[in-house]
């Protein structure tokens, strides 16, 4: 079949209007696509007190894995890509857990979404190239929350699944089952 070919942008790209009516869904929610980026993270790390020699996968959710991969910099350039397992059944290509930082890939995969954020589950992965430089963004963490710590959909979508560094940043508590 001939998939339609689109950036991760396209996908992820939402306008301002639609931010401030609180609307982030991604574009081709459904839609079976073919797009391109580069593997932020290593898809298996070792395990803890393995000394090395154990590996497992480096992210889990919602009883799949997922890496994030991305194409460039700038405004919404990150996605999650996800399988339900190591690989989907009618999955064909190289499996996600074989992916490291700085490889390049092609994904054919469904657009999706998950507790609002976007991912692409796909149903083939074709490796391009190998070891490229990972690129990362520099953005103010105002972009995230406000000094209430509310979120800001406006200005923080446009880093969801985006390798992002942000600078002169204090942690006064790190606590991951936050809800809030």
């Amino acid at each position: 079949q001939n998939f339609q070919e689109v950036t991760i942008q396209e996908i992820q790209t939402a306008t301002s209007q639609d931010l401030a009516a609180c609307n982030d869904t991604a574009n081709f929610i459904g839609d079976t696509v073919i797009t391109f980026g580069t593997v932020v993270m290593d898809a298996l790390v070792p395990s803890p007190g393995s000394g090395g020699t154990d590996l497992v996968p480096n992210s889990q959710a919602a009883g799949g894995r997922n890496i994030w991969i991305q194409s460039g910099t700038g405004p919404f350039p990150g996605l999650d890509l996800f399988t339900t397992g190591a690989v989907l059944d009618n999955q064909e290509g190289v499996d996600i857990l074989n992916l490291v930082s700085g490889d390049s890939v092609k994904i054919t995969g469904i657009i999706a979404e998950f507790r609002g954020e976007s991912e692409i589950l796909p149903l083939n992965i074709e490796l391009i190239d190998v070891e490229l430089p990972v690129a990362f963004t520099t953005a103010p963490i105002s972009d995230i929350n406000d000094e209430n710590q509310v979120n800001k959909l406006e200005t923080g979508e446009q880093w969801e699944g985006v390798y992002v560094e942000f600078l002169d940043v204090t942690v006064s508590e790190v606590n991951p089952f936050n809800a809030g």
